[in-house]
């Protein structure tokens, strides 16, 4: 099964600067649908990905602590319970 994307960046909007900024980015991965993104208090993304050292689906929790993203759970994933890429027809 080909993957869906191959890097994540997460932006947030700067009220004082007027402008979105990056706050995460992660190059290199084998990544699959679904993402998921939660907005609160302590905003939290997740993505699902192979990890290089195991070669298994892993779904990666992320929280906003501060002005930093840190990986705050990580999880094994059935293959047959990620998502397919999105066709291109």
């Amino acid at each position: 099964m080909p993957y869906a994307f191959d890097s994540v960046r997460v932006f947030f909007w700067n009220r004082k600067r007027h402008r979105y900024e990056m706050y995460y980015i992660e190059k290199n991965v084998e990544g699959y649908f679904p993402v998921e993104a939660k907005v609160g208090p302590a905003p939290v993304f997740s993505v699902i990905g192979r990890d290089d050292n195991d070669n298994k689906l892993y779904k990666k929790t992320f929280t906003l602590i501060g002005q930093k993203f840190f990986l705050t759970a990580k999880t094994q994933m059935r293959a047959d319970l990620v998502g397919a890429p999105p066709s291109s027809t």
